[in-house]
């Protein structure tokens, strides 16, 4: 009499399926792997808005450009210091009068209200309402730059530890840095090159995002800083005990003042209006 086949007892090894499931899920399971898409979100937001906003304008649709339907309001908006900027300059080439703190833009040929200097990067001039755009867009780069760089750094650590490199040796000789960062190298070319350009591009752009936020705390632009560091031509206008003295600027206001006429600027020109 044949013997029924005895059942197969089940597999202990789990299936194709549920293994690549068990495998992928911790690595949605940290935070940080989000991170750097939703900076790179807000850079994008932040870049279109600087790009596409009016530089300078008062009123109106107008691209910045400071006309005759708006002058009379932009020259009511700052007090001429007699130093940087003087009464009654027309500009050459709008024939208008030139506003406190307005310059002209060669690039795109306007004056823009409060100029603070002409971005290839948004591909805009950067004036009084969309510097406040400007601004989150340099932090969210230098921060977006600097996550991406920590992610990599994460990454070749992580290669380290699993492959034991640091507990490696050569001739009695312990593994030194040098040799794991030349191993890297020549195992992960393009990684290693990639985390230190992110190194260096955190390291500029975060500088150039101090130097505009100590700009947005004292109340200057960057084309005012540049004037008073090279000297004003009209300095030599003033009295010999005066050329010497500490520059005192008028514009600046308190610490909560400085940061409201940047990121509020149409309240602000509403109430220099009134």
């Amino acid at each position: 009499m044949a013997t029924p086949p005895s059942p197969r007892a089940p597999s202990a090894r789990p299936s194709r399926r549920r293994r690549r499931r068990k495998c992928r899920a911790p690595a949605f399971k940290n935070a940080r792997h989000g991170l750097p898409g939703a900076l790179r979100a807000l850079r994008a937001c932040a870049a279109a808005a600087a790009g596409g906003a009016a530089a300078g304008a008062v009123a109106g649709p107008e691209a910045g450009t400071i006309t005759k339907s708006n002058l009379q309001r932009c020259l009511q908006v700052y007090n001429y210091d007699e130093v940087l900027f003087q009464k009654n300059q027309l500009c050459p080439t709008c024939t208008l009068e030139k506003p406190a703190r307005s310059k002209h833009c060669r690039v795109c040929n306007r004056c823009v209200h409060r100029f603070d200097h002409h971005c290839v990067w948004v591909n805009n001039c950067i004036g009084a309402l969309n510097i406040r755009y400007f601004l989150p867009y340099l932090g969210t780069l230098t921060l977006m730059a600097a996550c991406l760089a920590l992610l990599i750094a994460a990454f070749l650590l992580q290669v380290v530890l699993l492959s034991g490199l640091m507990l490696g040796s050569y001739q009695e000789w312990a593994t030194e840095i040098n040799s794991i960062v030349q191993h890297l190298f020549l195992t992960f070319p393009r990684i290693v090159l990639l985390l230190g350009f992110l190194l260096l591009l955190s390291v500029l752009v975060g500088s150039y995002t101090c130097f505009m936020s100590y700009l947005l705390l004292t109340n200057q632009t960057t084309n005012e800083w540049f004037k008073r560091r090279a000297g004003c031509p009209e300095c030599w206008l003033l009295l010999p005990h005066q050329q010497h003295s500490t520059f005192q600027n008028e514009y600046s206001k308190d610490f909560l003042g400085n940061i409201r006429e940047v990121f509020r600027p149409n309240i602000y020109l509403k109430k220099k209006e009134m």
